[in-house]
């Protein structure tokens, strides 16, 4: 065990080194992207469809849910504007998918904070998080951040920085194209032989000519050059002599692209990227699908795949609120089933008493029930007036 955490640690350090930032005449430079021919970068990744669906899914699943903000279990309505609206120039669906990707792509999202007169944060803006360098202390801790294209560095209290997978005196997080460059190799060797099998081999199209008897290289380069004339020749038919005879190659179509090494790159990139295999469109040998597997399968992603993005954005946005509230995303449109499944389960809630109509209708997109008018007063009780009393005359 101890020599498999020391290959760990030495290869946390390897992907993950920071580059120094260089003050040239008050100028901060950002070291070169450049990458050996053997690292995978992140547009390398993307070009396997495997990655790209990764990408697609985990964006295109947080997008879908909403945010809410509460101040201990009430939830505020309406919601903060920085909530609303993160940053003034996108949507809310924008700006989480810029976020997701970043943290996907490279491990980390660097938010730039703009605050107004008095303090409180109005905008957030994501940056490319190629251009931008965390400075550290003797510590370990984060104190500012190097941007390129400003010429000082951006203190920490005003970028949000969320991350995937810290290490103690580390000031980047590690992402999966980062964590496994060999996988990720492996997968583009593949498909790239694949792809150039037919025009790269060293195999000649369809076969080759043999023949039992003994040639000498004047007569192999004769017979050569003959036969690849009358292949050119479309209208003609090739004439051979000397017990030649066509041998074919008998590769599969299967065996030709590489079809078992590649699906089994699928799995692995799914299980990297922490997404289901059904939702890659993987087919797993022996693993029946179902609807109850498939639905058992979404609530585990959600609880230990999206939650490790879906927490860090928590955590940026709610330190932008007043201290007592907190922003959580709301899952129920993603893990919401079929109709006759949520309207069992919805009245289930309301006879148990746990939830009130106008609640499940706002889980539906309903808007509330109209509130009912209130009962007029009764009116009052007419008191007749009493008959004036008679003075008796005297007898």
């Amino acid at each position: 065990m101890e020599y498999v955490a020391l290959a760990i640690w030495d290869t946390w350090k390897t992907v993950t080194r920071a580059a120094e930032v260089i003050a040239d005449g008050g100028a901060f430079v950002i070291p070169s992207r450049a990458v050996s021919g053997r690292a995978v970068s992140p547009e390398d990744a993307l070009t396997l469809p495997e990655v790209y669906r990764a990408f697609s899914l985990i964006s295109t699943a947080i997008k879908q849910l909403s945010l809410d903000v509460y101040r201990g279990d009430e939830r505020l309505d309406p919601k903060p504007a920085i909530v609303r609206a993160p940053n003034v120039a996108m949507s809310a669906g924008q700006f989480l998918e810029l976020v997701v990707n970043s943290m996907s792509a490279t491990g980390n999202a660097y938010l730039l904070i703009d605050r107004d007169s008095s303090g409180r944060v109005v905008n957030f803006t994501p940056l490319d998080p190629r251009n931008v360098e965390p400075q550290t202390d003797g510590s370990g801790r984060t104190t500012h951040y190097a941007v390129a294209g400003r010429t000082t560095p951006v203190p920490s209290r005003d970028m949000a920085h969320p991350q995937l997978n810290r290490m103690p005196g580390r000031a980047k997080g590690l992402g999966p194209i980062q964590a496994a460059q060999g996988t990720l190799r492996g997968a583009l060797d593949v498909r790239d032989y694949a792809s150039n099998w037919f025009h790269d081999s060293g195999l000649p199209s369809g076969g080759y000519w043999s023949t039992d008897k003994p040639l000498t290289p004047v007569q192999a380069a004769a017979n050569r050059e003959a036969l690849t004339q009358a292949a050119r020749d479309r209208e003609g038919v090739p004439m051979v002599g000397d017990g030649f005879k066509l041998v074919p190659f008998s590769l599969s179509p299967e065996d030709a692209q590489w079809l078992e090494s590649r699906k089994f790159n699928t799995t692995d990139i799914a299980r990297l990227f922490g997404v289901p295999a059904s939702l890659m469109l993987a087919t797993l040998d022996g693993n029946a699908q179902s609807y109850q597997n498939v639905s058992q399968e979404l609530t585990s992603w959600v609880k230990f795949g999206l939650a490790q993005y879906t927490n860090e954005i928590e955590e940026a946005l709610s330190r932008a609120l007043p201290r007592g509230q907190r922003v959580r995303f709301n899952f129920e449109a993603l893990l919401r089933g079929d109709t006759a499944e949520r309207y069992a389960a919805h009245e289930s809630a309301l006879r148990a008493g746990w939830m009130t109509p106008d609640e499940v209708r706002a889980i539906e997109n309903l808007p509330p029930l109209p509130k009912p008018e209130p009962a007029p007063a009764p009116a009052p009780e007419a008191v007749e007036p009493e008959a004036p009393e008679t003075m008796e005359a005297p007898a």
